[in-house]
């Protein structure tokens, strides 16, 4: 099974005016079973990231993906919907 991968494996949050989202969290749905996908920090796909996944201070997670389709829901550390891309 051949993982997607962000960036190198590297999700970056950043909003709709080109800032980094610090400490926000990435919510991950499938859409065929309509429930929060389990993501991994590898590409190997053995080390599963937290649901959601936390970002660090710089905004960053290393996020690998099985195959799929999904929507992607990031949210700032307060917790307010940023974006959603489906």
């Amino acid at each position: 099974m051949a993982a997607q991968i962000f960036t190198d494996g590297v999700f970056q949050g950043i909003d709709n005016d080109g800032l980094v989202v610090p400490y926000g969290q990435l919510y991950v749905l499938n859409v065929v079973t309509n429930a929060y996908a389990t993501t991994y920090q590898d590409s190997s796909m053995t080390i599963t990231n937290s649901t959601p996944v936390n970002l660090s201070a710089s905004g960053k997670a290393k996020v690998f993906l099985p195959q799929g389709t999904y929507n992607l829901t990031l949210k700032d550390a307060s917790g307010y919907v940023i974006w959603t891309l489906n």
